[in-house]
């Protein structure tokens, strides 16, 4: 074969690669799920989970957007408790877990009347095994899926108790997790807010109602994440009488809240805050700051100020959507730059993480200083 006749059969050969390639490309364009999925139903070699098939498509979507604040809630773990961890109300047994340097999993909290304390679990236990199934290295969030189940059935746990392993046969309730707690410092008041729940606002009054008398108040929003806007509205309504309460912006749309001139407390308030008080935790720290209602104690804050809503989809499933950001009253920036103290405070690195009530009060520098400020305002 002459040389000539070489170099056109590549260039045909080139020139049909090219096509094939065009083509492929001319399809990527026009590139559909329902076509992809087709594509696998025709072809794919062994059986398809249609069902997990759908949700793939979905969760790759949401990963797409590349907002580490929007996720996929999968029917695994479901629509129905992911809605219920925003009410506070839950199916399950009463119990708060952390994973310890040694990868396996502690109980650090067993809340008041719950199954778990009638079982007898205690804090430090450490979570072996759930209706028979190794959960010793597992992550949290496996663990409470394990857990998780229907109001009236039955979980084992197998825990190790400082070297003692022992058996607890739970029966799983619906229960609520309080959020509020308060107590008092001499004569001032003390309220810790875990997360703003549906009705975390409402205790949150009752709790300010009680210390009424008290020279001050203070309010710690420490390892605090987050919840409900509207809730911290109106806890802010709580305390304050006037004034811009928050800023929010959406794609179409923008809103500003007020207050609605109900406060019932008007005696000193410091807030106190660390480096995982996010979201909701962070604009109301920033209320309390720009409209001059108080002094804010701790270190900067986490710096989340979008945000999200969840859809409901077929199946159980759904997506917590981004959908907004939110904005100071004086319109500053919170998203990925957080809100700073008034008064810089680090407690020590042991205690970074902590349940907040677990750390002695020699120790909490933090709170020891929030005492001494709201001593001098009042």
């Amino acid at each position: 074969m002459n040389k000539i006749v070489k170099q056109i059969i590549i260039i045909a050969i080139t020139a049909v690669m090219s096509s094939v390639l065009t083509f492929g490309y001319v399809i990527a364009n026009n590139f559909s799920l329902e076509y992809a999925k087709n594509i696998i139903k025709n072809n794919f070699y062994g059986e398809i989970d249609m069902k997990k098939l759908n949700e793939g498509a979905i969760e790759g979507m949401v990963y797409a957007l590349n907002d580490e604040n929007t996720s996929f809630i999968s029917s695994d773990y479901g629509y129905d408790a992911f809605a219920g961890e925003l009410t506070g109300e839950f199916t399950g047994i009463g119990i708060s877990i952390i994973t310890n340097e040694d990868g396996r999993n502690s109980v650090v909290k067993v809340y008041a009347e719950t199954p778990a304390e009638t079982a007898g679990l205690k804090s430090g236990d450490v979570i072996l095994e759930v209706d028979g199934e190794n959960m010793e290295f597992s992550t949290v969030n496996e663990i409470a899926n394990a857990v998780r189940g229907e109001v009236g059935t039955g979980v084992n746990i197998k825990a190790d108790r400082a070297g003692e392993i022992l058996s607890f046969d739970i029966k799983r309730e619906k229960i609520y997790i309080p959020t509020v707690f308060s107590k008092t410092f001499e004569n001032i008041g003390y309220i810790q807010v875990t997360s703003f729940d549906e009705k975390t606002d409402e205790k949150f009054k009752e709790s300010v109602e009680e210390l009424a008398e008290t020279d001050g108040i203070i309010i710690d929003l420490r390892n605090n994440t987050g919840g409900l806007l509207d809730t911290a509205i109106n806890m802010l309504d709580v305390i304050i009488n006037e004034g811009t309460l928050i800023n929010t912006k959406y794609n179409n749309s923008e809103m500003v809240y007020t207050a609605s001139g109900k406060q019932i407390y008007s005696k000193p308030v410091v807030v106190l805050v660390n480096e995982y008080s996010a979201s909701a935790s962070e604009f109301f720290a920033a209320a309390v700051k720009e409209n001059n209602r108080g002094e804010i104690v701790g270190v900067n804050t986490y710096g989340k100020g979008s945000i999200q809503t969840t859809f409901k989809l077929p199946g159980n499933s759904g997506i917590h959507l981004t959908i907004g950001n939110f904005y100071s009253p004086k319109g500053n920036k919170i998203h990925k730059v957080g809100v700073a103290p008034s008064y810089e405070v680090e407690n020590s690195e042991e205690y970074l993480g902590f349940d907040i009530e677990l750390i002695p009060f020699e120790a909490d520098l933090q709170l020891q200083k929030a005492l001494e400020v709201i001593k001098i305002k009042k």
